[in-house]
């Protein structure tokens, strides 16, 4: 994987695709937990470099946050104005993920500012539309580009504009450009933001697609409840949007995969409804600890069992119109993967090693392949390495879970869970057995940086 991710980076602008080039989530979560296994350096610097150059503006939409579906050069500089949800919740949890691993403010800004994006354009009752399209008076990028002569009026000095890469010429098409920082952003920025947003708000705004997906708005969810450990309301928001998900898309004990707020739904799930929802859940136990979400996990992982599995083989849609999952990560995350992801999970917070036997089979079935091109498969290969080295467990009361849930959150060992038992200090597990009992959370991310170590 490490000599492929090597192979395909892009020295010149970051990235691992020539253009069009695509934020590929799976790949940059792949590469960070590769880097904190093993700290190489060669990594590090080629996810900062690579994550630098997708927030200069372009691909990151700077004004009203929120990132584009990819972009059609190499710079990250021209999009594709299109914005999805999928894209935003998982590069949410990448620029979290960065955030935490390299500590630097600027990843958690950029998940924050995303979330904010998500939380002003695009949610209606608690739950989130699926995309806002490019086009908006039938001009692709209109609602989002300037001209210089525009923001002069607007009160923008030159040395702004400068900063900010809008001048005569444009970057874009008909003179006209896109907002991107050439060093830094200026000092005046906040104000410099607030005018380009009063100037947008006079435009109109792409076209919106308002279904609610049950597979993507349990990604966007799941990522909620990782933000909640840097910033608790969106543990909060996470746990209503939840709430609202399962009443809108579960009815009957069926689960569904799509509608409009104020209609019923009519197409039933499919394997990726099921996978990330089962996630989602699975996060929202490890933030908040409250069992019914991890009963709840384990009703959806069975229930997908059943359906769409068969001798290590997944199918995406089952009846008249059966097929298989496909396994390559593609625009986001393979739902065989996840799937993969769920069942190491509930079998080390259950204990119950048959779902980790379904998870094996899993990889067994997909291995030559994985084997040949990893880089096709980063969140399977991560699962596989996950597999191999086993989970972690910190077990405590909830208590002392909730006080330290940022500390424990993101531990350097990437496959760590957290499980609430009547304990005083802290137990720490392999799958098989407990190695160590702490009493403070120093103790425990000692103990934890040992294994990682070792």
């Amino acid at each position: 994987f490490l000599h492929q991710l090597k192979g395909n980076f892009d020295s010149r602008y970051g990235g691992f695709t020539p253009a069009p080039k695509f934020p590929m989530v799976s790949t940059l979560l792949a590469a960070l937990n590769v880097y904190r296994l093993h700290k190489d350096q060669k990594v590090k610097d080629m996810l900062t470099f690579t994550l630098d150059h997708m927030i200069k503006g372009g691909l990151y939409d700077l004004v009203d946050g929120g990132f584009c579906r990819y972009s059609v050069d190499e710079k990250w500089l021209v999009p594709h104005f299109e914005k999805m949800l999928y894209d935003n919740a998982g590069l949410i949890k990448v620029y979290l993920r960065a955030y935490e691993t390299f500590k630097d403010e600027r990843y958690l800004d950029i998940a924050k500012e995303s979330a904010e994006f998500l939380e002003e354009f695009m949610k209606e009752d608690g739950l989130y539309y699926s995309a806002s399209d490019a086009d908006s008076e039938g001009e692709e990028g209109k609602y989002f580009v300037y001209t210089y002569d525009e923001l002069k009026k607007a009160g923008l000095d030159d040395a702004t504009l400068e900063a900010i890469g809008v001048d005569f010429i444009g970057n874009f098409e008909d003179g006209k450009s896109i907002v991107r920082i050439k060093k830094d952003l200026p000092k005046n920025w906040e104000s410099t933001r607030k005018a380009l947003k009063e100037i947008r708000k006079k435009r109109v705004y792409p076209f919106i697609d308002k279904k609610i997906q049950t597979s993507w708005n349990a990604m966007l969810i799941d990522s909620y409840f990782e933000l909640g450990a840097e910033d608790e309301t969106y543990t909060q928001k996470a746990k209503e949007s939840l709430e609202k998900l399962l009443n809108l898309l579960y009815v009957n004990d069926k689960l569904y995969h799509t509608t409009i707020i104020g209609h019923k739904p009519k197409i039933e799930a499919f394997l990726e409804d099921y996978a990330f929802l089962a996630k989602a859940l699975i996060g929202a136990y490890e933030k908040t600890f409250d069992e019914t979400y991890l009963i709840k996990a384990q009703i959806f992982i069975n229930k997908a069992l059943e359906l769409f599995y068969k001798n290590g083989v997944w199918y995406f849609s089952v009846g008249d119109f059966q097929t298989k999952a496909d396994t390559t990560d593609s625009t986001y995350t393979s739902a065989v993967s996840i799937m993969i992801d769920n069942l190491l999970s509930i079998s080390t917070l259950l204990e119950d090693d048959k779902y980790r036997v379904f998870a094996f089979k899993t990889l067994e079935y997909n291995s030559y392949e994985l084997s040949r091109k990893p880089i096709y498969y980063p969140y399977m290969f991560d699962m596989m390495t996950r597999y191999l080295k086993e989970d972690i467990i910190i077990k405590s009361k909830q208590q002392n879970l909730l006080k330290n849930i940022k500390e424990l959150s993101f531990m350097n060992y990437p496959y760590t869970l957290l499980k609430e038992e009547n304990k005083d200090g802290y137990m720490i597990c392999g799958i098989k057995s407990c190695f160590a009992n702490v009493k403070d959370i120093q103790s425990v991310k000692k103990e934890v940086e040992k294994i990682t170590n070792g």
